[in-house]
């Protein structure tokens, strides 16, 4: 329902308030009756709500009432009667349609055609070409202000008459410069519901990265609900609805119908309304046999287990502890070139780095196994079963069915708090709801139900025979420990120090601030990490080497975040006694220039004495990094506070593990100063990527001239056409479009002679709700949350890395000299 705006209610309202206060004093004994008139809103309650009060008021027989009631009965008459006014002037209920475009002329048009009106009731809309950066249509709300009252949403019968997929951006306003947006896919077919929240929202707000894919078909309904809106909106004062697409080459038309509005609905809510099954599917997708219940990918049948009949699990796969092969000719199944050694046991060496010019007269780095073979590293990252959780708490209504207190898999309940680990001032938490609380994990449950008590080492042994399979010969990051030694899989292992030691956050940090490598307890932090979980395994020749942290915010090499380590510090008290880098940072300066008079002019802002740099400088009143001389003093302070980082890092860990490469800290991004701090203290320099190619988002020159191998720790292609909603950081179109995209990377590091590897984040997909940590719910795994795998995507990857390998063994064929490695 809707209502018009109707200056006399405001009036009315104030005579009743002063009617009421005067009789409030004497209609104690109905009190009730009183409260529920006076909340009475004149904008928002229907008439039929607000009778039961008004039959209570006239009611009162003044024959057997108490005196004070009568009096107090007597005293109403007059707000009774104003009541009654207030009824009969209300803005009545009218039908829910808000705009009928076919009626009404546009108050914009720019670059769209108009058809004539179909007979269905929809209205043909050409948007485009476009000369400017969009083709727009919009409308005035017939009598606006128009207030639509407490609804979740509008709703707007549209079509996208085209055969392929049309962006469309949709924006209400206000009559006091309020503006909501939406941005949506619609896709080919038959006309939609698309339904618009009235308040800003996304998927984040669920506590998801993505929500469900639209359209969706609910109670008989085509609905696409807008999961995303930015801005705000008076919703008693609407006046405008635009609709565009943006920068149209062609025409593009979409046929619109009626907007209207149903106080009834929640269209949002629904769309996140019983989503995810007892196995932690997503109900409306598909999935990967028949017994899901949902339509078959692979065609493949499977009545038992997770695995369908194409799992090498299930037939024929090589024991992990055996030498997996690859075909002398892509997809052939002869000629072996080995993609992991047979045994290390009884290994002289350790895995180590080496430079030498291979078969195609190339210098070319590369890793060096146990047994002195070249080795390519193939890796999946966390292969694990402890990061599948998801929280439940508050969102109970998303599942179709949980376990009960005595159900068995009540075992795999447990609580999390994403807000623990990532801040909620990170950018990862940005916008975030549901960041803690009881959890769930699916992943457990699932294998549980399969495999009984025994399921994780039944579990363990399966994966580390898929990963072969598949060939894949190397554990990567955030793996289970114990397949470190059931798997029998070459493996490099992750630290995460942890302690109460200063952090540097310019405000802008994805994961939260970065370490002060200046702060005594990060180094101790370090220390103690690395006695408790390096110390344990430093004489195992499986393991390759270590990485200390990830994605660590260095800042940028280029743009406003540039110089963020510096600028953070700056934002720091260096008078307290957590201001170690600011105090670091002033005796830097003090060494380079001398007097404070020297910095005061290359700053350009007045010093009597050092001390006066101690106090915090907020961002808007630092000194400009666009003036060489502050550049040069920033990014002198950046090397600075690089080379403590990971001079401590490399120091504690050769104290405590000789042998074992220094892989890095994992570079989401990085400045020139970090790379060249890493490269000195590091053994492989290891970047996280989700680009097309390297060359795409990386300077390979750049990293050449450093002079250190490096690894491509990251990478993977998701898509959202399956299993959860989120395709990862590298959308594909669709599922086939995975296996080429990682087909694509690999070859590219095989044409670059600086890198050795390349890593697939990660082994499964993350859960339909999101993962506790930080509500990532990407179809990016190589199996499904119930660990079955996505056929025929596995299979491709096994043809592809085994061919892969196959040209890694030709090219690294000894032609020359070893030059520097470890």
């Amino acid at each position: 329902m809707i209502h018009r705006t109707v200056t006399a209610r405001r009036a009315i309202a104030r005579a009743i308030g002063c009617a009421i206060d005067t009789a409030r004093d004497r209609a104690r004994n109905i009190d009730p009756v009183l409260d529920r008139a006076r909340d009475i809103h004149p904008t928002r309650d229907r008439a039929r709500d607000i009778d039961p009060t008004l039959d209570r008021a006239r009611d009162i027989d003044p024959a057997t009432a108490p005196a004070g009631a009568r009096g107090s009965a007597r005293a109403l008459a007059p707000v009774a009667a104003l009541l009654a006014i207030l009824i009969v002037a209300q803005p009545q209920a009218l039908a829910g349609e808000l705009l009928d475009v076919g009626s009404v002329a546009p108050s914009r048009r720019d670059q769209v055609a108009i058809a004539a009106r179909d007979g269905d009731g929809f209205t043909g809309f050409a948007f485009g070409p476009a000369t400017a950066d969009r083709a727009t249509v919009a409308f005035p709300l017939p009598g606006a202000p128009v207030d639509v009252g407490p609804v979740a949403g509008l709703r707007w019968h549209v079509q996208n008459a085209m055969a392929w997929p049309v962006t469309v951006d949709l924006a209400l306003a206000d009559d006091r410069g309020g503006r909501l947006a939406w941005r949506v896919g619609l896709q080919p077919g038959p006309p939609v519901t698309l339904a618009l929240p009235l308040a800003a929202t996304s998927p984040r707000r669920w506590g998801m990265r993505a929500g469900p894919p639209m359209p969706i078909e609910l109670g008989g309904e085509r609905l696409h609900v807008a999961l995303a809106a930015s801005g705000t909106i008076d919703p008693r004062r609407l006046v405008d609805i635009s609709i565009s697409v943006p920068d149209p080459d062609s025409p593009q038309t979409l046929r619109l119908g009626k907007l209207f509005v149903d106080p009834k609905r929640d269209d949002e809510r629904a769309a996140y309304a019983a989503i995810v099954d007892a196995r932690g599917r997503y109900v409306r997708g598909q999935w990967l046999s028949p017994r899901s219940g949902l339509a078959s990918t692979s065609g493949t049948t499977s009545t038992s287990g997770t695995t369908s009949t194409s799992d090498p699990a299930a037939t024929s796969a090589p024991p992990a502890t055996a030498a997996t092969t690859a075909p002398s000719t892509p997809g052939s199944a002869s000629a072996p070139a080995p993609i992991v050694s047979a045994n290390y046991a009884n290994a002289a060496g350790w895995f180590r780095t080496e430079r030498r010019v291979g078969s195609d007269g190339r210098p070319r780095w590369r890793l060096v196994d146990p047994n002195g073979n070249p080795f390519l590293s193939i890796g999946v990252n966390a292969v694990t079963l402890h990061q599948s959780a998801t929280i439940v708490e508050g969102r109970e209504f998303m599942f179709t069915a949980l376990p009960a207190a005595n159900d068995g898999a009540a075992r795999f309940y447990g609580h999390h708090d994403g807000l623990a680990e990532v801040p909620a001032t990170a950018g990862a938490q940005a916008g975030r709801g549901f960041g803690r609380g009881r959890s769930f994990d699916f992943l457990g449950a699932n294998l549980w139900l399969e495999f009984g008590d025994a399921f994780e080492s039944r579990w363990g042994e399966r994966v580390a025979q898929r990963l072969l399979a598949w060939g894949f010969n190397t554990l990567g990051a955030w793996s289970d420990h114990a397949l470190y030694d059931s798997a029998r899989l070459p493996y490099m292992a992750i630290v995460h120090p942890q302690g109460r030691f200063a952090r540097l956050d310019d405000g802008h940090s994805y994961w939260g601030g970065i370490a002060d490598a200046f702060d005594p307890a990060f180094a101790t932090a370090v220390a103690t990490a690395i006695r408790d979980q390096v110390a344990p395994r430093r004489d195992d020749r499986l393991l390759i080497g270590w990485f200390v942290d990830n994605e660590l915010d260095w800042g940028t090499d280029r743009g406003p975040r540039r110089f963020a380590v510096a600028r953070a510090t700056l934002a720091t008290d260096g008078a307290a006694a957590d201001g170690h880098a600011k105090r670091a940072f002033v005796a830097q300066l003090r060494e380079r220039h001398g007097q404070v008079a020297a910095v005061a002019a290359r700053w350009q802002r007045p010093l009597a004495n050092w001390d006066d740099l101690l106090p915090p400088i907020a961002s808007d009143r630092q000194p400009d990094a666009g003036r060489a001389e502050v550049a040069a003093d920033f990014a002198a302070f950046q090397a600075l506070h690089a080379e403590r980082y990971y001079r401590t890092v490399a120091e504690a860990l050769a104290a405590v593990d000789p042998h074992h490469l220094y892989l890095g800290s994992r570079f989401a991004a990085s400045t020139p100063e970090a790379l060249q701090a890493c490269a000195r203290w590091c053994d492989v320099i290891s970047f996280n990527r989700y680009v097309p190619r390297l060359s795409d988002g990386l300077d390979l020159a750049a990293i050449a001239a450093l002079g250190k191998p490096a690894l491509l720790t990251e990478f993977h292609a998701g898509s959202s056409d399956r299993g959860p909603f989120w395709p990862g950081v590298l959308p594909v179109a669709d599922e086939s479009g995975r296996a080429p995209a990682w087909e694509r990377m690999l070859q590219s590091v095989l044409d670059d002679p600086t890198f050795v590897g390349l890593h697939w984040f990660q082994y499964l997909d993350q859960p339909v709700t999101g993962r506790w940590l930080d509500g990532e719910n990407g179809h990016l795994g190589l199996a499904a949350i119930t660990d079955e795998p996505w056929q025929p995507f596995v299979d491709h990857l096994g043809t592809i890395n085994r061919a892969a390998y196959e040209r890694f063994v030709r090219i690294s064929a000894p032609s020359g000299e070893t030059s520097n490695g470890r």
